[in-house]
């Protein structure tokens, strides 16, 4: 071989090999990068605040601002039983101005029962501020509303409704017809047997959340189930005791098998005068029944004091509202 073609091969060689390192240092160079994952942030609520980077956006929702979540949704529901419910809750947070605003929003309601239940809620809250609202509900198209009005501000020492009570006694309307004729119907349905049954539970449910909707349905579902009657009396009698053993049996009563209990055990837990941390509810705010659902929120905002979204007011009644107040 000559001295040109040795060169030659040897060029060859050369170029042949630093091609191939060029190749190996790019393959090596790909590895190396991690491919990009597209950030899914979590569901945004209305009183979260602005994310601040993106490792913040995957964080869980606050406690405070889950719970109003719950009560938000039974707020706007469609279902007035579902919006009863709502006042419930919020009679479990306590006497509050930004509480009681919301419940007053609810003396507007559609429905007459729901009205009833915020008249009813202003009662056991004793809203000394909520006078005005009651008095003007006492001439309310529902005679069951007005009663309820009636009965709230009695609570709180003002007669203004006596004449509702005199003529639901009497069975009649008496006087320059100052009660609405309608109120003869209240002698017939105390004097009736199956009224005077629903009137014992209503006594029953006393020991919850007094004569509101939800302490009524949960009396309800406790006459289906005796033993579960006597564990949900025993969390509302432990409610009142602040000692470490009360609140360790209630905290296991949260997940008792009968929904009744467990939110008798979560009402408990939310006015109890131990020291409770909020986060123990938390678990519940997933609960399968929506009335624990519920309680548990409430329990979790007394708790923390967390104030509701500034754009969360009580509706105002819509068509679909209109077309939705009769449902169950």
């Amino acid at each position: 071989m000559d001295c040109r073609s040795a060169q030659a091969q040897a060029a060859f060689l050369l170029k042949s090999f630093l091609f191939a390192m060029i190749a190996l240092s790019a393959v090596h160079s790909t590895a190396q990068v991690s491919p990009k994952v597209p950030i899914q942030p979590t569901r945004s609520s209305e009183n979260s605040e602005p994310v601040a980077s993106s490792q913040q956006c995957c964080l869980p929702v606050p406690l405070p601002v889950a719970a109003w979540d719950i009560l938000r949704t039974e707020i706007r529901s469609n279902r007035k039983t579902h919006r009863a419910n709502a006042i419930a809750a919020l009679a479990v947070i306590g006497l509050r101005p930004d509480v009681v605003a919301l419940i007053e929003g609810a003396l507007r309601d559609r429905d007459s029962a729901v009205r009833k239940a915020a008249a009813t809620a202003l009662g056991e809250l004793q809203s000394e501020a909520s006078k005005a609202t009651l008095r003007a509900l006492l001439d309310d198209s529902s005679p069951d509303v007005a009663f309820a009005a009636a009965n709230a501000l009695w609570k709180m020492s003002d007669h203004s409704g006596r004449e509702i009570f005199m003529a639901t006694l009497a069975g009649e309307s008496k006087g320059d017809g100052i009660v609405k004729s309608s109120m003869k119907s209240n002698l017939a349905k105390y004097s009736d047997p199956k009224s005077l049954a629903m009137t014992g539970v209503k006594e029953a449910a006393g020991a919850f959340l007094g004569p509101l909707p939800i302490g009524i349905t949960i009396a309800q579902e406790l006459l289906k189930d005796r033993t579960a009657s006597a564990r949900a009396q025993c969390a509302a009698l432990l409610a009142k005791d602040p000692s470490p053993d009360a609140v360790r049996e209630l905290t296991q009563a949260l997940t008792d098998k009968n929904w009744a209990v467990r939110a008798a055990a979560a009402q408990a837990l939310a006015v109890s005068p131990a020291k409770i941390s909020p986060n123990i509810f938390e678990p519940v705010l997933t609960d399968d029944n929506g009335t624990v659902r519920d309680i548990a929120a409430a329990g979790a905002i007394r708790l923390t004091h967390a104030t509701p979204p500034k754009s969360l007011h009580w509706p105002a009644v819509s068509a679909e509202m209109t077309a939705q107040a009769k449902k169950p």
